[in-house]
């Protein structure tokens, strides 16, 4: 019979390891979430003998709503199984214990992506509409681009300024901790496609573009800029996507919000845009502490929108 049960702090090496054994994914995917994670982050377990089978992580986060206000959020993780341990109730017993766990660590809701929204609809989770934008980028721009920097931890605490001065208080903006912007958010923004383009006035940061890619069309990612400082976020946005058509580009992709300086310089840069949307997200009120309708709308909300630097 199995043994379901919390992880102790030094067992997370193999669930790690499961982890990535189970998502093909490498290591440092993982060990930055733990690293940038909160104390009262927790993994629960699934045990066959001494054998680790199945886990779900849980990611304490604080994500704001309608109001500006922070609330707790359980980010489900890493729910993973063995592949001769499934189909055996693991993942359901897990994610079972995990709402219990979030009731009782005070919860507001709970938030996950999957490719598999129907097994997490058993449980209470609901779909959650994504709205982006994609854009035909317009043939006569012609803005020169900044080079994008290092980042390096005056980067990422510039970055963490700006943040806070912004999209900080908008819905769905994540309250990130230093631990967060030193391992987990850093390890986002330095990978082969992401670049991220910082703007200066009077020698302050003033905005900061982080970009990737999506099946070769250029993305925006998160942006964020000083109160008075809107056309230095401008001007990445434009630089950035002109040197984008001179590199072939006539398609742009933004994850921006809706209501936002930067989707006016997206808007500005296309000569047609149309949304998509997608459905990876799911949302779940925690002991009724907040109604579905009321969860939705935060999610909803066109002045603020999940960021891709906070994936768990």
């Amino acid at each position: 019979m199995a043994e379901y049960r919390l992880l102790a702090q030094e067992e997370y090496p193999t669930a790690v390891n499961l982890w990535v054994e189970v998502f093909g994914v490498e290591a440092p995917f993982f060990e930055t979430l733990l690293e940038g994670g909160d104390h009262d982050d927790f993994s629960l377990a699934a045990f066959d003998g001494d054998k680790l089978v199945a886990s779900v992580h849980v990611f304490m986060r604080w994500f704001r709503d309608q109001t500006g206000e922070p609330r707790k959020v359980g980010g489900i993780g890493s729910v993973s199984t063995l592949p001769e341990a499934r189909a055996q109730g693991h993942s359901f017993k897990l994610l079972e214990m995990a709402i219990e766990e979030m009731e009782t660590r005070d919860c507001v809701w709970s938030y996950l992506g999957t490719g598999v929204n129907d097994h997490y609809a058993k449980h209470g989770w609901r779909t959650l509409s994504t709205p982006f934008m994609w854009g035909r980028l317009r043939h006569d721009l012609s803005e020169a681009l900044e080079p994008p920097v290092t980042v390096d931890e005056d980067v990422l605490a510039r970055m963490a300024g700006l943040h806070m001065s912004d999209s900080y208080t908008c819905p769905m903006a994540n309250s990130r901790s230093a631990e967060m912007w030193k391992h987990a958010v850093r390890y986002r923004v330095t990978g082969d496609a992401q670049r991220v383009y910082l703007a200066h006035a009077d020698d302050k940061a003033a905005a900061y573009l982080v970009t990737g890619e999506w099946n070769n069309y250029p993305g925006l990612i998160e942006a964020a800029n000083h109160t008075d400082c809107e056309h230095h976020l401008d001007q990445l946005i434009r630089s950035h996507l002109a040197e984008a058509v001179r590199n072939g580009a006539t398609i742009g992709r933004s994850m921006l919000p809706e209501h936002s300086v930067g989707t006016r310089a997206f808007m500005g840069c296309c000569s047609e845009v149309w949304s998509g949307e997608e459905r990876a997200w799911m949302g779940r009120p925690i002991a009724n502490r907040i109604t579905w309708p009321e969860l939705a709308a935060i999610h909803a909300d066109p002045r603020g929108r999940r960021s891709e630097l906070d994936h768990f």
